[in-house]
């Protein structure tokens, strides 16, 4: 799960839990990814708490307790979500 707070932007870092030891390690990300990464955010109804999961849908979904926001499961279910074409290769 990546929250906000895994995010370092001065940096470009990006924390990550590997997945055999379980420790946090800071690795690079592109600028390309953190403007992206901008454009999604600036897409939210408001902003998120450096707790909350970064990734979620822009609709809503009825889950028995009324329509709420669900986390994305996958960086491909991501890139659909987004109104903005992917990046050139």
């Amino acid at each position: 799960m990546l929250r906000m707070a895994d995010l370092d932007w001065g940096e470009q870092l990006v924390q990550v839990i590997r997945k055999g030891t379980q420790t946090s390690q800071w690795l690079p990300a592109s600028a390309e990814a953190f403007v992206w990464l901008r454009l999604y955010l600036a897409e939210l109804d408001a902003p998120l708490d450096p707790r909350q999961q970064l990734w979620r849908t822009l609709r809503r979904r009825d889950c028995g307790a009324g329509p709420q926001h669900q986390p994305i499961k996958t960086f491909g279910s991501a890139q659909a979500a987004s109104p903005h074409p992917a990046p050139p290769s």
